[in-house]
């Protein structure tokens, strides 16, 4: 807080409120109108922030028309456009080919062994 000392009352032992008083109202009063001070300037702040964002997206598309257009003058002139058609073969795609599983087990069906079941000697 800046309070001067000519501002300050003098002390006194009985309690002089209404000279306080009278000095926090005005310090009051002084920081009420800083704070408006700095809205204001927040405000234009934020109004010269949003110019400048318009200005610089602007001037991006711009320069993006800009390449645009001299690559497809460029192109023109040289008569690169779509003369050379076989530089490069034809994609093609093709569809990958997954095994097909059976969804259910086919019935009666005997499951085929090597080995004669007769011959197995279990002891």
């Amino acid at each position: 807080m800046n309070i001067e000392k000519n501002q300050m009352p003098q002390e006194n032992p009985s309690g002089d409120w209404p000279q306080w008083s009278n000095l926090v109202l005005t310090e009051l009063k002084r920081l009420n109108d800083t704070v408006i001070e700095l809205r204001k300037d927040l405000t234009s702040l934020t109004i010269e922030v949003v110019q400048l964002k318009m200005k610089s997206s602007l001037w991006g598309a711009t320069a993006g028309a800009i390449t645009v257009v001299l690559m497809l003058g460029i192109g023109i002139i040289k008569g690169d456009m779509n003369t050379k058609k076989d530089s490069l073969p034809p994609i093609q795609y093709s569809t990958p080919v997954y095994p097909q599983y059976p969804t259910q087990q086919p019935q009666n069906v005997q499951p085929q062994t090597s080995v004669d079941p007769s011959k197995i000697n279990i002891k």
